[in-house]
């Protein structure tokens, strides 16, 4: 799974475009002051990597940098599967990284599906990261768009639909326990109140599509969730708050639009919206996400890009 990541410890912005207004009318936790779009992340090393153009943009601090992945990776019948990389971490000396194995079920755009989520490892983030077969096989539990750490405990964000219900549901997992999926818990609420049976589980956020991404803000003292956009709002990137990563979690607070054309094309969809706070400036003040398009006419045939946000905070 390691073809498609990259060490960045600076990022070619090919250009810059110009300012949205804020992003809410009434203030809640937080209002957006400026948006600033930087254009897309494709720069001469991709080139020089025959990529042409690229979705996901994941990043998660490791030892000397920080590590982003990109895109589908092949491993299987490229004619039949595709491998996703989902949400990652360097924890324990090693760099884990998330993954769902999706089944093409045809030719069109939208002709896929998930057959199941597993967890691969490196001792070298920049290697091969290996997927880890325990007895039950190579599944597990989870399938993580964001990931939370405190000192104790790995939280985990998936984002889907069961029995009905949309939204974020919350995992999590001790460091030294990451590798075994029997060792995961699943929030039953409220509160930090965890079971082990995943038929406990509650739904934490409702009516969120696509991917999460959460930090923790410094300036803004709260956690900070990042949601892609819905067919209903399809240029919009939400943004909501909680104390604890088990919430309670905000509507959302404030949002920013993505212009209607970009790359010479129109929107038609914004998702993986993710935060990279190795980039932020003034403890959170200025965060840095990155989000991936759907285009008229061009599909997912793009690259991602950049957005500088500049927030302030609403307390007194």
């Amino acid at each position: 799974m390691g073809d498609y990541a990259r060490t960045m410890k600076q990022i070619g912005i090919a250009s810059v475009f110009g300012c949205s207004a804020p992003g809410s009318k009434r203030c809640g936790s937080f209002d957006v002051v400026r948006s600033r779009f930087l254009g897309s992340v494709w720069n001469q090393g991709h080139a020089e990597a025959s990529i042409i153009s690229q979705d996901g943009g994941y990043s998660y601090n490791v030892p000397g940098g920080s590590l982003w992945w990109f895109g589908d990776t092949p491993e299987e019948s490229w004619d039949l599967h595709r491998i996703w990389p989902l949400g990652g971490i360097y924890v324990n000396g090693k760099s884990y990284i998330y993954y769902s194995l999706i089944e093409l079920t045809g030719k069109g755009t939208w002709n896929f599906r998930s057959v199941g989520s597993g967890l691969a490892c490196s001792a070298q983030p920049l290697s091969l990261h290996k997927r880890i077969q325990t007895p039950e096989g190579w599944r597990f539990p989870v399938k993580p768009s964001a990931i939370v750490t405190t000192d104790d405990w790995i939280y985990l964000f998936d984002v889907e639909k069961r029995g009905g219900q949309q939204g974020v549901w919350l995992s999590r997992v001790r460091p030294g326990e990451i590798e075994n999926p029997n060792d995961y818990q699943f929030y039953c609420g409220p509160g930090p109140t965890f079971s082990r049976d995943k038929n406990k589980q509650i739904l934490l956020l409702e009516k969120i599509y696509g991917q999460v991404s959460i930090i923790w803000n410094e300036h803004l003292k709260k956690y900070v969730l990042a949601s892609s956009s819905d067919f209903s709002r399809p240029r919009e990137i939400r943004f909501h708050t909680a104390n604890e990563p088990f919430g309670p979690w905000s509507k959302a607070v404030a949002s920013i639009t993505v212009p209607e054309y970009r790359q010479g094309k129109k929107v038609e969809l914004v998702y993986c919206s993710y935060f990279h706070p190795e980039l932020f400036r003034e403890n959170g003040r200025i965060m840095n996400l990155t989000f991936s398009l759907h285009l008229e006419d061009a599909g997912f045939d793009a690259n991602n890009e950049m957005v500088e946000v500049e927030v302030k905070s609403c307390r007194k």
